[in-house]
């Protein structure tokens, strides 16, 4: 009887070994990858001369190799079996970019005066919602106008004129308003000057001496100082 159970009992341990031994080897059976190596191979094949920006091994699931791939304007998107080394995923787009360089400020602006021959820029900036375009406001004479250049292309977007509605004929002048404000700060240096015309046809001056910072707001008709602040540097 004894006899018995120890053979049974042994029998037992060889089945119990047994199984795990397989288990075993289909556990080492799955995890046998093609590797990164082969992987990256695979997907330059796929894109020759690209070059590989991303890269990972994903194993939700079933195991695959992800990369993301760029040659010249286009982005790649490949995706590897980890096992087979199958293609299971191939995705190509043209890569969004800010495009060509923008013309430039200076550019925009000559655009701009050749558009209206000695007029004077009282505003200018570069907006870059949506089309990016570079935004002015010219004067001159009686009349101010406002004109749009596409960034890019260089191309006027927008054009206006439009009589200049005040209470004078005449503004004193970006030279006047200039030694108004460095009358009243002796020695400064203007930084920023531009015109407001909104509403009240103001020129508005940021000037700089020593440590100190000062914004002038001198009235574009009659000359008087509207606005005075002198703050630390």
């Amino acid at each position: 009887m004894k006899l018995n159970k120890i053979v049974a009992v042994a029998l037992g341990v060889i089945l119990t070994s047994s199984t795990a031994l397989s288990q075993v080897g289909a556990a080492d059976a799955a995890s046998k990858l093609i590797g990164s190596t082969k992987a990256k191979e695979i997907m330059l094949k796929k894109v020759p001369g690209a070059k590989i920006v991303k890269f990972r091994l994903d194993n939700d699931n079933t195991p695959e190799y992800e990369g993301e791939l760029t040659k010249g304007s286009y982005k790649y998107e490949i995706d590897v079996n980890a096992k087979s080394g199958k293609v299971t995923d191939y995705e190509k787009e043209t890569i969004r970019t800010s495009s060509s360089k923008y013309i430039g400020e200076a550019k925009a602006k000559e655009i701009m005066l050749k558009k209206v021959p000695g007029a004077e820029i009282v505003k200018f900036k570069l907006d870059k919602d949506d089309t990016a375009e570079y935004e002015g406001e010219l004067r001159k004479g009686n009349y101010e106008y406002e004109i749009s250049v596409n960034a890019k292309t260089g191309k006027i977007s927008d054009y206006e004129k439009e009589i200049i509605k005040t209470s004078s004929s005449k503004y004193i002048g970006e030279t006047k308003a200039k030694e108004i404000m460095l009358k009243k700060v002796p020695g400064a240096k203007i930084v920023k000057f531009e015109l407001d015309n909104d509403k009240t046809p103001e020129y508005e001056g940021e000037l700089k001496k020593g440590n100190y910072e000062y914004e002038i707001t001198v009235n574009a008709i009659t000359g008087k100082i509207t606005e005075f602040e002198k703050d630390n540097d």
